[in-house]
């Protein structure tokens, strides 16, 4: 902004840069054109005493009609290029703009129908749709005789008779759950069942979502969030997972185990041991929705998950000098 003090008229660094721009302009023409582009009141003897203090070369003719061609496009094309023009003060008082410069063309550049963009868009959404997994446990509160539930870590359970019996002289009110597939686990369990909501007992998945979890274990990638990068932290964060009442932590984990696309030289003892069990939970739970025998369900799991068969370890062993004789099939 101009700041006048008296007659004393002060150049602000916009006013001088125009100044410098088009010296080659009279300075009668340079106050015309500064008092329409910036409304100020330049007169000649401001322009002559800037340009004497600034040392700028005297008018010449040639180079300001030169100015005012270029201004009015009459150059050669090959010499200067349409958008690289500097605005002739005309050009400025009227507000014109800058013809776009063209856009650059890249060889890499494709262009789609949209037929094409929406399977495009079809096949990513299912595949985000595939490879997640979302559970949300129903928890038992009231246990019902004979029904069978998933206990957290042992897989499903058939609910048994709610009995007493007499502890120091006092009459405590005991629940028993029987494990339908042993698996190697605590066969029985009973308590109080006051202490129902404590054991995390949920009800059994829905035959959709076993089906959602195939499609999980087939298209999910092996990435287990939240897993500690101190190794001696591994073996129980993986226990509070086999112990996790979420169905789709325990598939997250099969996941982890066997799709992490690593080798079978890269992978842990620990890796295979809780992917183990993490598939034999699963696999039990599957078994009883989908009411197929447990060998069924867990040859399914491990195919479908890409789980390495004994052929594929005997392949790796004799490969590492571990066996001379042929590797056959199992």
């Amino acid at each position: 902004m101009v700041k006048q003090n008296k007659a004393k008229v002060y150049f602000t660094e916009k006013y001088t840069d125009y100044l410098i721009e088009w010296s080659m302009k009279p300075d009668e023409v340079l106050a015309t054109e500064l008092n329409s582009l910036f409304n100020q009141k330049f007169t000649t003897e401001d322009i002559a005493e800037k340009r004497a203090e600034m040392k700028l070369p005297p008018p010449d003719r040639e180079k300001s009609l030169n100015a005012a061609i270029l201004g009015r496009g009459q150059q050669s094309p090959s010499k200067v290029k349409s958008y690289d023009k500097p605005f002739s003060a005309a050009q400025m008082i009227r507000g014109s703009k800058p013809k776009p410069k063209p856009p650059e063309v890249r060889s890499n550049f494709q262009v789609v129908s949209a037929e094409v963009q929406d399977k495009i868009d079809q096949l990513n959404k299912d595949k985000r749709e595939n490879s997640d997994f979302t559970f949300d446990p129903v928890f038992v509160t009231k246990p019902v005789k004979g029904k069978i539930y998933v206990y957290p870590g042992i897989g499903p359970v058939v609910c048994g008779d709610t009995t007493k019996e007499n502890i120091a002289g006092f009459d405590m009110q005991k629940i028993s759950f029987s494990a339908v597939f042993t698996n190697g686990a605590k066969g029985s369990m009973a308590f109080d069942p006051a202490r129902i909501a404590q054991k995390f007992i949920r009800e059994l998945a829905t035959p959709e979502m076993m089906e959602d979890v195939l499609h999980k274990l087939a298209h999910g990638n092996g990435v287990l969030k939240n897993l500690p990068k101190v190794g001696a932290k591994h073996k129980v964060f993986y226990e509070g997972i086999i112990a996790s009442p979420n169905l789709a932590e325990l598939v997250n984990l099969l996941c982890h185990s066997f799709k992490s696309g690593k080798a079978l030289s890269a992978r842990g003892t620990l890796e295979i041991e809780f992917g183990n069990a993490s598939l034999a939970l699963i696999a039990a739970e599957y078994a009883v929705v989908k009411q197929v025998p447990l060998d069924h369900a867990k040859d399914l799991l491990e195919r479908v998950v890409g789980k390495p068969t004994l052929d594929d370890l005997s392949r790796y062993n004799y490969g590492r000098g571990g066996s001379k004789a042929t590797p056959t099939s199992p």
